[in-house]
């Protein structure tokens, strides 16, 4: 999908990058970081750019910009064309541009006709399912500060010790227990189980949810726990059924579809 944007300097959206086209990962602060350190270096960059003004259209699927560019000093006007190019790592975003100006004059030969270089923006862990964090780690998930505390990679037999009627796992398969911590930050009362879903994925790449691959009746269920009000912390469980072949590289997520938030369960 293909749309034209007009973007300055100081607009978040500069160059059609960040506000305008889809992004791994949705922290809003990360965003602006990005695009701020971005339109700083294509300024350095251009020659006097006292104004930028760019006019952009976005290609959303091909993760690119092409921008025609127009800035000012104290004695001239400047014009040129930035190709702006998005890539993401496991750890960081990486925005390569490239600036052509369309000035004849000799000062602008003298500086170079092209100028290029890379903006690197770091991914903070536990935004990406490839750089998650690690048990003990903590980040906010809506109203709740979330921690993992410990993983038990095969609980089967504390879950059938739990309750009589628990079944056991099939051939090939294996229960996985979490415990958790959740700090309420919200003004009012509330429930883990009322707000969060805990979901798992490994290299399947097919998830796990405590809802179809349950586990049965479980110690200290954290999705039974009562509602907890402002600076409360609920410590429980979450189980999950899962593959075998998954158990060992399991990757915990939150269903906030918006911004889901990673851990690791070695």
């Amino acid at each position: 999908m293909r749309k034209a944007i007009m973007a300055t300097a100081a607009a978040v959206a500069a160059c059609g990058i960040g506000a305008s086209s889809a992004s791994a990962y949705d922290l809003a602060m990360t965003e602006r970081e990005a695009t701020t350190t971005l339109v700083k270096a294509i300024r350095r960059q251009a020659p006097h750019p006292r104004a930028l003004q760019m006019t952009c259209r976005v290609n959303d699927d091909a993760n690119t910009a092409a921008c025609d560019a127009k800035w000012t000093s104290e004695r001239r006007h400047w014009s040129g064309h930035a190709k702006i190019v998005r890539r993401d790592t496991a750890t960081a975003e990486v925005i390569s541009y490239t600036l052509r100006s369309s000035e004849t004059s000799r000062v602008a030969k003298l500086r170079g006709a092209t100028k290029r270089g890379t903006v690197q923006i770091a991914i903070p862990k536990g935004v990406t399912r490839a750089n998650p964090l690690p048990i003990g780690s903590s980040i906010i998930a809506g109203q709740w500060r979330i921690a993992v505390l410990s993983v038990t990679p095969d609980a089967t037999e504390q879950v059938l010790a739990e309750n009589l009627f628990n079944d056991a796992p099939d051939p090939g398969r294996q229960d996985v227990l979490a415990t958790i911590s959740a700090t309420y930050l919200g003004a009012t009362a509330s429930s883990v189980g009322a707000d969060l879903t805990f979901y798992v994925v490994g290299p399947s790449a097919v998830a796990y949810s405590p809802y179809m691959d349950d586990c049965g009746v479980i110690p200290n269920d954290i999705e039974e726990q009562g509602d907890v009000f402002h600076g409360g912390i609920a410590t429980g469980n979450v189980c999950w059924q899962v593959d075998s072949s998954d158990a060992g590289a399991l990757v915990m997520y939150t269903d906030d579809s918006a911004s889901p938030r990673y851990f690791a369960l070695p």
